[in-house]
Parts: C-alpha cells; sequence; structure tokens
C-alpha cells in the first residue's frame, strides 16, 4: 500500500458549530491570488453538508477571499451527489484533468 503526502504551508480549517458541537470541518488554503483552495470537506453528519459549505462560503468572504475552488475526484464515491451540491450552491465547472474536476464559484 502506498501512502501519499500532501503538505500545505498557512492550511485554513473553518470548524462548524451550529450548536455545542462540531458537526463538521472544512480545509483548504490560500492559493496567493485571492482564492480559497478547498481541500476536504468533512461532515459527521450528511443532513448539515449543505449548511457546512455555506458556512465555509460566508467565512471566506470573511477572510477577503475573491473565489472558492474545490475539486472533486472522479472516483470519490459520493462524487455525483457532492457534484450537485456543488452546483446548487453556485458553483461551475471549471476544468478537469485525469483526477479530478474543478470547479469554480467567485464569492460576494
Amino acid at each position: 500500500m502506498s501512502t501519499a503526502n500532501h503538505t500545505v504551508r498557512n492550511r485554513i480549517v473553518f470548524t462548524y458549530s451550529p450548536q455545542d458541537w462540531p458537526v463538521g470541518l472544512i480545509t483548504g488554503y490560500d492559493n496567493g491570488r485571492a482564492c480559497f483552495v478547498l481541500e476536504h470537506v468533512v461532515s459527521f453528519d450528511s443532513n448539515y453538508l449543505k449548511r457546512l459549505l455555506k458556512s465555509g462560503l460566508a467565512e471566506a468572504v470573511k477572510q477577503g477571499f475573491g473565489a472558492v475552488i474545490l475539486g472533486i475526484p472522479h472516483e470519490h464515491p459520493r462524487g455525483k451527489p457532492l457534484r450537485v451540491v456543488a452546483e446548487q450552491l453556485g458553483f461551475h465547472e471549471h476544468n478537469s484533468d485525469s483526477f479530478q474536476t474543478y470547479f469554480f464559484r467567485l464569492v460576494p
């Protein structure tokens, strides 16, 4: 089994806690062009996925980002539903490579 490490300096983590206990988190980084690159969305309760992403977008605005990029791997077992949620939140397919499809969204 091979392992891959991906290290990014100054990673940003948004924790979503609508009540007393966290129900999810988002990780990503600034690509140096005022764009937040969304790496991971971890929802501890799938009922909160859309709210988690909306909260992350709101936080990206507060942090001063002008856009968000996310990638959905072609082989992701939940890739199709994730794409639907991304499109419902205003993301548009930007491009694709052999590993994943990239989605882009400007933030107000």
